[in-house]
């Protein structure tokens, strides 16, 4: 069982870590490996951790994009769907640790970054009548019109999850750093 401190130090480097990811590829559009690298720390480390560097990642990202800060309305949806996804990494520890097939593996963790991914835009859009006050009518307006950037980016980390995370995966397992913790 790690200890506190480890849990802390682990927390701070996988916070960091999906930083780095997400500032390294603003300039691709629809690229993004931040919600992966939350959901692998919610894998390795547990709900808590995962959560833990979910809303501490999304939250400095939000405030310090190099776009400008997001409105309240949407950073506090890019937070809370970003700990969903640091939590559900950690309901997927026992699927990380199998030693299913790799397409198995591969569909299951391809079709978990396409539902969170579903979940952020989902929330982000929302999060615009709140905003912009926009009515009915404009939130499928302004659906219909980002739908090819949804969908790039729905591809893109479906990709991801299923290409990265379990690669990712397995490289650890052969470390030290992939050790069954007790998800709190």
């Amino acid at each position: 069982m790690p200890s506190r401190l480890t849990n802390i130090a682990m927390t701070g480097v996988f916070s960091a870590l999906a930083l780095a990811g997400a500032y390294l590829l603003v300039p691709v559009p629809n690229v993004e490996i931040l919600t992966a690298l939350i959901f692998l720390s919610g894998v390795l480390f547990g709900c808590r951790t995962g959560m833990l560097v979910g809303g501490i990642s999304a939250a400095i990202f939000g405030i310090f994009n190099p776009y400008g800060m997001s409105p309240l309305p949407l950073l506090v949806a890019q937070v809370v769907s970003r700990v969903v996804v640091g939590y559900v990494g950690g309901l997927f520890r026992e699927a990380a640790s199998s030693d299913h097939r790799r397409w198995w593996r591969a569909t299951y963790f391809g079709l978990a970054g396409l539902g969170l991914t579903w979940l952020y835009i989902v929330l982000a859009l929302l999060s615009n009548t709140l905003t912009f006050g926009f009515s009915l009518h404009q939130l499928k307006a302004s659906f219909a019109f980002g739908i090819i950037s949804y969908l790039l980016l729905s591809l893109s980390n479906t990709l991801v999850f299923a290409i990265v995370v379990p690669a990712a995966i397995d490289g650890l397992r052969r470390t030290a750093y992939f050790r069954p913790v007790q998800a709190r």
